[in-house]
C-alpha cells in the first residue's frame, strides 16, 4: 500500500515538473551544499568544504542521535563559491552525530562518527 502512494507521489512530482519548467528549476538549483567532509571518523578537528551561491551567514551545529544540539559555531560571513571551514571536536565523546549546517532558508546534513 506505501509503494502504491509513493509511486502516485513520484508521477505527480514528475507530471508537475514537465508541465511546469520553473518548478523544475527550482528544484535543481540550490543556494548551498557541503561538497566534502573529511576527515571521517574525526579524532580532534574536522574540515567541511561547503558551496554558497549567494551572500549569507552559516551556521555549523552538532546534533546527537537524540537529537539534541550538542555544539553550535559561532555564524560565519560567506561569498559566492567554494570555502573550507576547520571545526574542533576535540571536547566531545565519541559517538555519531549529524553535522548541520544552515544558510538563509537551506541546510545540509552529513553524519559524522567521533572516534
Amino acid at each position: 500500500m506505501k509503494t502504491k502512494y509513493l509511486l502516485i507521489i513520484l508521477i505527480f512530482t514528475m507530471v508537475s515538473m514537465f508541465t511546469n519548467p520553473a518548478l523544475a528549476q527550482d528544484l535543481d538549483k540550490k543556494q548551498f551544499q557541503i561538497e566534502k567532509i573529511f576527515p571521517n571518523p574525526v579524532d580532534d578537528f574536522v574540515f567541511v568544504e561547503f558551496q554558497s551561491v549567494e551572500y549569507g551567514k552559516v551556521v555549523f551545529e552538532l546534533i546527537d542521535i537524540l537529537g539534541n544540539t550538542v555544539q553550535k559555531w559561532k555564524p560565519a560571513n560567506t561569498l559566492p563559491g567554494i570555502h573550507k571551514i576547520r571545526l574542533d571536536l576535540n571536547p566531545l565523546q565519541t559517538g555519531v552525530y549529524l553535522l548541520r549546517a544552515r544558510i538563509d532558508n537551506e541546510s545540509a546534513v552529513v553524519r559524522l562518527r567521533k572516534v
